[in-house]
């Protein structure tokens, strides 16, 4: 017979020494993400004093992109907008599982179009006495 105490104690050591891991990796990337973003700020100061868009050396071609990124400021003036001009488009298509789960314990069935995909997993806590 399987000893489920010695396990847990096993895989609360693990998860432990994952999550050590984890402070350590990020603490690390953190730095090397900090001198990444000087470099890049001075890169695009010597781009900008240059008046160009690219740099060719012979490591490598450092250069400019530019991306936008959208967000609603007032969905209250947005949402006549998107029906008047047909534009739902505009959003992405996706629903909040806990609205759909609430809908689902009011009115016993889903809303029409909609899945709800439940996942169980299993999970180990730690005593509080250990």
């Amino acid at each position: 017979m399987a000893d489920y105490d010695r396990m847990a104690r096993v895989y609360i050591k693990m998860r432990e020494k994952r999550s050590q891991l984890k402070r350590e990796f990020e603490e690390k990337d953190a730095q090397i993400k900090q001198q990444m973003e000087q470099l890049e700020r001075a890169f695009m100061q010597e781009l900008n004093e240059h008046n160009t868009n690219s740099l060719k050396t012979d490591s490598g071609t450092i250069f400019t992109t530019e991306s936008a990124k959208a967000s609603i400021a007032d969905w209250n003036a947005l949402a006549p907008w998107l029906i008047e001009n047909d534009a739902l488009e505009f959003l992405e298509q996706r629903v909040k599982a806990k609205e759909v789960q609430e809908y689902l314990n009011t009115h016993g069935e889903l809303p029409p179009g909609v899945n709800l995909h439940r996942e169980k997993n299993v999970r180990i806590r730690k005593n509080s006495d250990k």
